[in-house]
């Protein structure tokens, strides 16, 4: 089998396992369309790192597409869908053929958290409520729960989580990333 098909059918095997556990896993809605809760957002940077950053990151949009247009039950936020790539895409960037030593791990878990989950939806927000759907009386008050809310569950939840997933098996996702390869 060619290496390009090898690798564009595993990507589409991963594509159609995430969009099966998007679907199936619950999701703990607080606020509706402003704080939601859901575990399988840990499993984009895994994509990333086993796909590479590149097709990471239209691998996270791809799969955002298909949602929506699958189960889209609010305005359709290009922000949310550029913020999965990304997601996608710093996983592939920090772990693609890297070696996962703790250092790396807590070190660039912390941009990929960061940066993926606080500042990426909280510009998302941002955008929501001034283009999409502008509401400037709930602007300030939405926002600022938003991010308390994404720092606390980001610090306590999602960084732990992820840097567990990524330390504990190191071995067994070495040798996954080699299969990917070859």
């Amino acid at each position: 089998m060619n290496i390009l098909t090898k690798k564009i059918t595993l990507t589409a095997i991963l594509l159609a396992l995430y969009i099966m556990l998007k679907i199936s896993l619950p999701t703990l809605i607080i606020i509706p369309g402003i704080i939601q809760f859901n575990l399988i957002y840990l499993t984009l940077p895994l994509i990333g790192m086993l796909i590479g950053p590149k097709r990471g990151f239209f691998f996270g949009i791809v799969a955002d597409l298909i949602l929506y247009f699958y189960m889209s039950t609010a305005i359709f936020n290009p922000i949310f869908m550029l913020s999965e790539g990304i997601f996608c895409f710093l996983g592939g960037y920090f772990y693609y053929k890297k070696d996962l030593s703790l250092k790396r791990i807590l070190l660039s878990n912390i941009v990929i958290v960061y940066f993926g989950i606080v500042v990426m939806n909280t510009i998302a927000l941002i955008f929501q409520f001034i283009v999409l759907a502008p509401n400037p009386d709930k602007l300030q008050s939405t926002i600022t729960v938003a991010v308390i809310y994404r720092i606390i569950t980001a610090t306590f939840v999602y960084y732990p989580l992820m840097s567990a997933l990524f330390f504990l098996p190191r071995e067994q996702w070495a040798r996954l990333q080699q299969r990917f390869e070859n």
